[in-house]
């Protein structure tokens, strides 16, 4: 589903990700780690299509997306990936429904209403699609974000410290949540994250340093947030 070729990236003149070979498999939960700075976000940024990589490939579905003009990344990769913050990036003042429904704006799909209250009710947020955003506590507006994340039925969903605003009950409530959603829809999904817990939950875990990939154990891994 997609592969990283001998892929450098960055900002202006610096470097942030160098020589980086991945490859991801649609129904892998990918759980990447590392310290602040490591490049982790950044990888995110390139896999989402917002990003060009300096040199390499980057193929999603066949198709090089390092090669593509802005309209044709967002037809061909953007809008078959859904994508969580860890600030929810919700609009206050409008309702839970109609944050949910930008993508369906932003992309001129239309949306699928019995799967749009199979998600409300799978995330336990249908008695708030009236409300207004500002209304909802952390926990819930992140429910929000996710859902807006999948509502069209995306291949792929990234989230960038999707839990790194929680608290551990609620932290935990969402793990769960991106295990249903792996599990419900084959949804391949790839998570930053800081958070051991999360972190733990990948069926491939990968572990960034200095913008390179370092392909280490499950100790490694956990190895790093002790330091």
């Amino acid at each position: 589903m997609i592969k990283l070729r001998n892929i450098s990236a960055g900002y202006n003149d610096k470097t942030i990700l160098k020589n980086i070979n991945l490859e991801f498999k649609k129904g892998e939960i990918v759980t990447i780690v590392g310290k602040s700075g490591s490049g982790k976000s950044t990888l995110l940024k390139l896999l989402n299509g917002t990003l060009k990589p300096k040199e390499g490939k980057y193929i999603f579905n066949g198709n090089e997306v390092s090669s593509m003009s802005e309209e044709e990344i967002k037809l061909k990769c953007t809008q078959n990936i859904g994508f969580v913050w860890q600030n929810y990036r919700l609009i206050p003042d409008i309702s839970v429904l109609n944050n949910i429904m930008i993508p369906s704006i932003i992309y001129g799909k239309k949306i699928d209403e019995i799967y749009l209250e199979e998600i409300l009710d799978l995330l336990e947020i249908k008695k708030y699609k009236y409300s207004y955003a500002s209304d909802l506590s952390g926990g819930e507006q992140q429910r929000v974000a996710l859902a807006r994340a999948i509502v069209l039925k995306p291949e792929v969903i990234m989230a960038d410290e999707p839990t790194g605003a929680l608290d551990s009950t609620t932290s935990n409530n969402l793990i769960e949540l991106f295990l249903e959603i792996n599990r419900k829809y084959d949804t391949l999904c790839i998570i930053a994250t800081h958070d051991i817990d999360l972190a733990k939950i990948g069926t491939k875990k990968i572990t960034i340093s200095d913008g390179e990939i370092i392909n280490e154990k499950q100790s490694k891994i956990d190895k790093i947030f002790n330091q």
